[in-house]
């Protein structure tokens, strides 16, 4: 199967899978509504359709291209109170007791693409190091 053909078989397998239409998708982007038909007969798209196919669908971009059969990207991040795993970020929290500023933080977190993730958690880690060395 080519890679084109790969990538439209995918999207049509995640949307289903998440109960979402592809339709919806490729509108809610302006992309052609013919793209997965063009996909199936080895026709190239944008690349950029790609990745906000992926976006919307919570899965990789190796993903939909058949570079990996694991539809989310992996990153692991581990503290002593949190873990979390995957683009859609399966949040753990091991505190016992969540405050509500906790609690909402992780249900907007959730939300966001994973390279939005990938920056907020960057942004934390600097703020974090920044008020290190801030005390000394």
């Amino acid at each position: 199967m080519e890679n084109t053909q790969i990538i439209a078989s995918r999207i049509k397998t995640q949307a289903k899978q998440k109960n979402i239409s592809v339709k919806d998708i490729l509108s809610f982007y302006a992309i052609d509504k013919n793209l997965l038909n063009k996909l199936s007969k080895g026709k190239d798209t944008s690349t950029q359709n790609i990745y906000k196919i992926a976006d919307y669908l919570h899965v990789s971009v190796d993903y939909l291209l058949g570079r990996t059969d694991i539809p989310t990207s992996t990153y692991s991040i581990n503290n002593k109170n949190t873990t979390i795993n995957g683009t859609q970020a399966n949040v753990i929290n091991n505190n016992v007791v969540s405050d509500n500023i906790t609690e909402e933080f992780f249900r907007l977190f959730e939300k966001l693409s994973f390279e939005e993730k990938l920056k907020v958690m960057q942004y934390v880690s600097e703020k974090k190091y920044s008020s290190d060395s801030d005390e000394k």
